[in-house]
């Protein structure tokens, strides 16, 4: 192990990177060198302002590449950062050694596929769990109001004077959009107006806790259900 260490800080010490520590995962060690890996080199300079290539003993070479490569603790890059493979093996972020996300890499319909707490994932985002949207407030006290959708999914309707008022929607910002609208005030109702944008077949009016889900398609919203929740 001592020899692996000199050799290696001869090395990156001349390409002007200073090495913290080398692990080895799952390795053999021995006392001229590591056998097996993988291998992990913690690097202590924020900073790759060139390719470098670590040669480790009897395993080759091992890039970190200026525009791609990310360190622990983080790096300003010169390009886009990259986490991946060249090939077709999975990708996987796991924490406490048990696998939370997966990128499916084998060649077939499902590459690409992501899976959240499962390794198989059998959809394009494959969800081993509940969904929770984050509610975005807006008030629609002013009859005529528009509601910005933006990359929201959920939104509650507050009317804080408390009187019949009327509203319309802003575009949706990718085909296949959805997003639901709850009225939650106690007095009086909205009306989500069938013109422009919006396409329900008719005006649809919320009272308190109603709910009513659009979907943008094809320059619309196109109503999907409305729902009627006595409180």
């Amino acid at each position: 192990m001592n020899n692996m260490n000199r050799r290696l800080s001869i090395l990156v010490t001349t390409l002007a990177v200073s090495v913290v520590s080398l692990v080895a995962q799952d390795a053999v060690v021995t006392s001229q060198h590591l056998t097996s890996g993988p291998f992990r080199a913690l690097l202590s300079t924020p900073v790759l302002s060139g390719d470098v290539t670590l040669t480790l003993p009897g395993q080759g070479g091992v890039l970190l590449s200026s525009s791609s490569a990310l360190l622990r603790g983080g790096q300003s890059l010169i390009g886009t950062g990259v986490v991946g493979t060249t090939n077709n093996n999975d990708v996987s972020i796991i924490t406490d050694a048990t696998t939370r996300i997966t990128v499916e890499g084998s060649t077939g319909s499902t590459q690409g596929f992501v899976g959240i707490r499962t390794s198989s994932p059998a959809t394009q985002l494959h969800i081993n769990g509940g969904l929770s949207l984050h509610p975005k407030a807006w008030d629609v006290g002013v009859a005529g109001t528009t509601v910005t959708i933006g990359n929201s999914s959920f939104v509650v309707l507050t009317n804080s004077p408390g009187s019949p008022t009327t509203i319309t929607l802003t575009d949706g910002l990718e085909e296949g959009q959805v997003v639901v609208l709850l009225y939650s005030s106690a007095a009086n109702s909205v009306q989500i107006q069938n013109s422009g944008n919006i396409h329900s077949g008719g005006n649809v009016t919320l009272g308190q806790s109603d709910t009513a889900m659009y979907i943008w398609y094809f320059g619309r919203w196109r109503n999907v259900v409305t729902s009627n929740n006595i409180p």
